[in-house]
């Protein structure tokens, strides 16, 4: 009498097929997860983004106002840069993080500028107006403020917003 012939016959599945199987079905899901992931809806390039506009509450001396700032924003800015100024011809730039952040200066008057970083860094003015400090090392610079007195934003290294702001009178 035979034991076996009342169990279910089950059929088995080389090693290879199954390895197979589950590189193939997590390949599918895999790519189901980076084609979902694809439809995010692109930022189109030439679109003009709206500048964020903080309550004045809010606002540090390096949100500079834009081109469409109203005279008030204006003058609302140029009291809060005037406020945090300190008057001085020495600047301390340490990892692209200027000291003091507003720096009250004289027209055409030269301004020490010492890299405490570990790195060359470099100050932007303008396009035309870049220097660049090497670590530790400390240069003295007069900038041309072609507009006279006012608030001038620079930036270090290129950086995307200013590190600092030059109140010059």
């Amino acid at each position: 009498m035979k034991q076996n012939d009342n169990k279910p016959k089950v059929k088995k599945i080389s090693f290879s097929k199954l390895i197979t199987f589950i590189l193939l079905t997590s390949a599918i899901v895999l790519g189901y997860n980076l084609y979902s992931q694809s439809k995010v809806t692109a930022v189109d390039p030439d679109a003009t983004v709206a500048p964020v506009i903080l309550p004045s509450s809010q606002k540090t001396v390096l949100d500079t106002p834009n081109e469409n700032s109203s005279e008030e924003e204006k003058r609302e800015y140029e009291n809060l840069v005037r406020a945090q100024a300190e008057e001085s011809s020495f600047l301390d730039l340490t990892d692209c993080l200027a000291v003091p952040k507003v720096l009250k200066i004289k027209n055409n008057s030269p301004i020490k500028i010492k890299n405490s970083s570990d790195k060359e860094h470099a100050i932007v003015l303008t396009e035309k107006q870049e220097h660049s400090i090497a670590t530790g090392k400390e240069i003295s610079i007069t900038f041309e403020f072609f507009n006279g007195p006012g608030v001038y934003a620079y930036g270090c290294d290129r950086s995307p917003r200013p590190v600092g702001i030059f109140l010059v009178e």
